[in-house]
């Protein structure tokens, strides 16, 4: 909506459903306000005849995720088969994101199940979702910025404690380009 520059920082606010997002970029990283969380609720369920089961924190950041803490390392998971169920779910009426993290001493590891996509390199919000997970259940201290690791690098999450906002930062990278052939 609305292009701000100073010196070799710029601002843009964008608008998506009913959330603004404000972002601010540099040469190298690009920082993005997504807002509060419009909600967040634990959900637990058992399936398989009973011989699983799973905790998940149930994050809207303007789109649903559900963010699973693993005990196993998240890269021996095997997200093709453990995704589409819980996307799926009855829990979920229009499906879900699904992250599945592993908390570290320094670091959050996660791998994002996208509705309708499987498996993706990196996931904004979905990080937004295992943040505020993280700070809602006192996993991580609300005034130390979260690096989360993907397959598709590093985003770090840090929490506006005023308002709870959650604003990302990362870097930004030409991936492709595409267009149409006539």
């Amino acid at each position: 909506d609305k292009i701000i520059k100073n010196n070799n920082i710029k601002c843009l606010r964008l608008k998506s459903g009913k959330k603004i997002a404000s972002c601010t970029y540099t040469q190298h990283d690009i920082s993005i306000n997504l807002g509060p969380p419009i909600n967040v609720k634990e959900f637990q369920h058992t399936y398989g005849e009973g011989k699983d089961s799973f905790k998940a924190t149930l994050v809207n950041m303007g789109n649903p995720h559900a963010v699973i803490i693993s005990e196993t390392d998240i890269n021996q998971l095997d997200l093709e088969k453990e995704g589409p169920p819980l996307e799926n779910h009855s829990v979920f009426p229009n499906r879900s994101n699904i992250e599945f993290i592993n908390i570290g001493l320094d670091r959050v590891s996660q791998r994002t199940w996208e509705r309708g996509s499987g498996e993706t390199n990196a996931c904004g919000s979905g990080g937004a979702a295992v943040a505020v997970t993280l700070w809602h259940y006192d996993l991580w201290p609300k005034n130390k910025d979260i690096p989360i690791y993907m397959k598709g690098g590093i985003l770090k999450y840090t929490l506006n404690k005023e308002n709870f906002d959650v604003t990302l930062t990362g870097p930004a990278k030409y991936i492709f380009k595409d267009g149409l052939i006539p």
